[in-house]
């Protein structure tokens, strides 16, 4: 629990920051309907979308390969979260990289820039199947089931 604070922690950090640096001052162009959009996009992605995707990758490798649950658990920390973070980063970079240039990925990912206001809640609008098929997410599940620790179930069910 105390780590999902931290996260959130993190997030409402970036939002005070950019309050401060006056993203969301008088001269701010968000309208009431783009707040509700991103608030309920970080909510669906948060606590619906990434834990039916940990949870369904969880089962499925447990079905599949039960043999390898926590396979990895006694590899070093800084070991595991290189081998969670390096590919995670990699294929959410060229998924979103792809999203700009695959016609029918680009329709689950147009409204993302569609604000006419970047800011830090900004980068959850998408639609629903662009974060159903987003290869890191599944690539968290995996690591979840291969070395069941905190650290990645709370990371995988928070970040973007």
């Amino acid at each position: 629990m105390l780590e999902i604070l931290f996260i959130a922690g993190i997030i409402v950090s970036f939002g005070i920051l950019e309050s401060i640096t006056g993203l969301y001052g008088r001269k701010s162009i968000r309208t009431k309907d783009d707040w509700i959009n991103e608030i309920l996009s970080f909510l669906q992605l948060a606590l619906l979308i990434k834990p039916a995707i940990l949870f369904t990758a969880v089962l499925t490798l447990n079905y599949l390969v039960p043999h390898f649950y926590q396979s990895i658990n006694h590899l070093p920390f800084w070991t595991l979260f290189l081998i969670a973070s390096i590919p995670d980063d990699f294929s959410q970079y060229w998924w979103h990289r792809k999203a700009h240039e695959w016609p029918w990925l680009w329709k689950w990912h147009r409204s993302h820039h569609a604000a006419k206001e970047m800011g830090v809640l900004t980068s959850y609008r998408n639609a629903i199947l662009y974060y159903i098929f987003m290869p890191n997410i599944w690539w968290l599940g995996a690591m979840t089931f291969l070395c069941h620790t905190k650290s990645f179930s709370y990371n995988s069910s928070l970040s973007n």
